[in-house]
């Protein structure tokens, strides 16, 4: 993915929650816009994991798959993902 594509899921509004699969098949969850930073040149991206973080290169970043949203806006369970890919 560019740098600019995840910019754009990371400010759209409404802002949908999504996983970024990583080129070693990892997911990491980006449940809220300010769970993912891009650096001002877009040579570094910051995910947050709880009280940990990731921090990648953007073309390690091979897809985003958006999460199931729940109505009643709780945390969606992260076995419910949506097949809905970016």
């Amino acid at each position: 993915m560019t740098v600019e594509e995840l910019r754009r899921l990371r400010l759209a509004n409404p802002f949908r929650p999504f996983d970024l699969v990583i080129d070693d098949g990892r997911r990491l969850a980006v449940k809220k816009p300010y769970h993912m930073a891009i650096s001002p040149v877009g040579n570094a991206i910051a995910v947050t994991a709880g009280e940990s973080f990731e921090l990648l290169k953007p073309q390690w970043v091979k897809e985003a798959i958006f999460r199931a949203i729940e109505p009643s806006g709780n945390t969606p369970d992260p076995s419910a993902k949506s097949r809905e890919s970016v």
